[in-house]
């Protein structure tokens, strides 16, 4: 168990108040970014890693940047998906 100073102790509940959710997740959020920023690597736990919304938002980017291979319009792949 981590004794926090009086002040570390509060801007952590300051954050979680601005966040809406419990300290420890505020400051867990917090000591990623951290070990992000620093290159840091997390533990991971069973299954795939949490992705941040930052990183969400960049596959997306990424997915929608990719060239088209079929230009058929939506209404006629699914035609061809459904079949006669």
């Amino acid at each position: 168990m981590l004794t926090l100073s009086p002040d570390t102790a509060d801007l952590a509940k300051r954050l979680a108040d601005v966040q809406g959710v419990p300290v420890h997740l505020a400051v867990q959020r917090a000591l990623e970014e951290s070990a992000r920023q620093f290159g840091v690597a997390l533990a991971q736990g069973p299954g795939r890693p949490r992705l941040s919304a930052a990183d969400m938002l960049s596959i997306g980017a990424a997915v929608a940047a990719m060239p088209l291979r079929d230009h058929r319009s939506t209404a006629a792949i699914m035609d061809d998906l459904n079949g006669p």
